[in-house]
């Protein structure tokens, strides 16, 4: 299948930034935070890829490494779900019934990346 690429909406968002000035100091305000929080974006994306090896690695050979975390690009996509919350119980259900002790990493890992 071909996948095509569509730059237009885009150049929307950047015309109405540049025709706004309103817009475009608020757009500078936001580029002048990212620097001194990026090293919070740092701990979270080391947390993340800590973890999603760990799923790798703790669940190999499990019925959930095949379809959850099947390799570190996916795992690290599940667990990115499962701490945004938006489809919480079913990255961590299939381990959970499989063996009860997945929890203490799933808690973990909520924990860590939630409150820090």
């Amino acid at each position: 299948p071909h996948h095509s690429f569509r730059l237009a909406p885009y150049l929307r968002i950047l015309i109405a930034v540049l025709y706004s000035k309103a817009v475009a100091s608020k757009a500078v305000l936001v580029a002048r935070t990212i620097p001194p929080i990026s090293h919070v974006f740092a701990l979270g994306f080391t947390f993340l890829l800590f973890f999603s090896w760990m799923a790798t690695v703790l669940f190999a050979g499990s019925a959930q490494e095949h379809e959850i975390f099947p390799d570190m690009r996916t795992a690290m996509w599940h667990l990115f779900i499962l701490v945004t919350t938006a489809n919480f119980p079913d990255v961590m259900m299939p381990g959970y019934s499989e063996h009860r002790a997945a929890f203490a990493f799933f808690c973990t890992f909520c924990i860590l990346m939630i409150f820090f």
